[in-house]
């Protein structure tokens, strides 16, 4: 990965993590799982991210999401494909420790561990009818390589 690529600070995103789902509504009794998976795209200017989730009850979600560099040079952008055919745009940062996705009807706000090996955090959903609403909590384990 070459220092001067805008997306060199991702770089520990490269690999397989493994995740733990709680929906906020209580709608699986149990904790669901994924596998997100990172990698970069064949000219290394985007990173691929994977979503292969087993909500239980043979719901089985897979999306796919493109991180690009910030088209105004602050932050990273993405757009998120999922199995309904909707495409959603993102702003993401990284602060730190802190990561953070903005969209218009989902963001989410975690934090990585000191060694960016593990991603605490919530999403959130907004309902027109009354605004920013819980929608689940995830955690995130690198896998080792």
């Amino acid at each position: 990965m070459a220092a001067d690529n805008p997306l060199a600070p991702l770089e520990f995103l490269i690999g397989a993590w493994d995740t733990i789902i709680t929906m906020a509504d209580g709608a699986a009794a149990d904790p669901t799982h994924a596998t997100d998976t990172y990698a970069w795209s064949a000219n290394g200017k985007f990173i691929e991210h994977r979503v292969d989730a087993d909500l239980g009850n043979g719901q089985r979600v897979q999306s796919l999401e493109v991180i690009s560099a910030a088209s105004e040079g602050h932050g990273f952008a993405s757009f998120s494909f999922d199995p309904n055919g909707t495409v959603s745009a993102f702003a993401l940062a990284l602060a730190g420790h802190e990561w953070t996705v903005d969209g218009l009807e989902q963001r989410f706000s975690g934090r990585f561990s000191a060694d960016f090996t593990r991603l605490d955090g919530q999403w959130e959903q907004h309902l027109n009818t009354s605004g920013w609403e819980p929608l689940m909590s995830i955690t995130l384990h690198k896998r080792k390589a």
